[in-house]
């Protein structure tokens, strides 16, 4: 204690804590998982996994999608739900961009960049999205923190997952207006209507014992399996409640 008050009062830093500036080297240096079937995610001991977390969620403007995957696995596996989140949902953002403004192939051929992204959305997503869905409040926050985060990334954001395009296809200029488009989407089609979805106790119960099956936690058998369906057909009433067709 006495050694911590002193750094305190004489202004020094301690390197455990300090904060990490990204930059394309900083992120040249970090170790990751391959092949890993559940989602690649960062290497390390559990201190540099956090301040690797902290930093990207401090500066996310210099991190492509594949790196932003990463982090959101990373979130994941230190139990940081929310903000494992957060990085999936912008990663997914961040890579529909890329893939509209870079000149490079966006449909998966088994072995580009986008077959890659996919198998990350589809691998971390079955972690990430059944346990930010089971809190509501959560999804609300995540929501809202990409509601204020800009999509554009930094000219200088570091890109080793697009080295093989060839330039752009859309000017710089259009980026802005490109980015909105496609965060507005977003927010319309899923993380608006998703956050007022889980706030209705209705839909709520309904959706938490239709994940559980899905997810193998409840038995099959032919009660549950009714029930399943009744469940479902709760969801979609209170869909058509809340959002009715105009």
């Amino acid at each position: 204690m006495l050694a911590v008050g002193l750094m305190l009062l004489l202004g020094a830093v301690n390197p455990a804590f300090a904060q990490t500036r990204v930059t394309a080297d900083w992120l040249k240096t970090l170790k990751y998982s391959g092949g890993d079937e559940s989602g690649d995610a960062f290497t390390g001991s559990q201190v540099e996994l956090t301040r690797t977390v902290d930093a990207i969620l401090a500066d996310p403007s210099m991190v492509s999608p594949m790196f932003l995957f990463f982090a959101s696995k990373t979130a994941f596996n230190l139990s940081r739900v929310e903000d494992a989140a957060f990085l999936f949902y912008a990663a997914q953002l961040r890579a529909a961009f890329d893939f509209s403004r870079f000149d490079i192939n966006g449909t998966p051929d088994g072995g580009n960049v986008a077959t890659y992204l996919g198998f990350l959305r589809r691998s971390i997503g079955n972690s990430v999205s059944p346990a930010i869905m089971l809190k509501p409040a959560s999804f609300s926050n995540v929501v809202d923190r990409l509601e204020r985060w800009t999509l554009v990334p930094s000219p200088q954001a570091y890109y080793p997952e697009f080295a093989d395009a060839k330039g752009f296809k859309a000017p710089a200029e259009k980026w802005p207006s490109m980015a909105a488009t496609l965060k507005g989407r977003f927010m319309v089609e899923f993380g608006r209507r998703q956050a007022r979805l889980l706030k209705d106790g209705q839909y709520f119960a309904a959706f938490q014992f239709v994940q559980a099956m899905n997810q193998g936690l409840i038995a099959d058998n032919a009660v549950n399996r009714e029930r399943f369906q009744k469940e479902n057909e709760a969801m979609l009433a209170a869909e058509k409640r809340l959002f009715p067709a105009k």
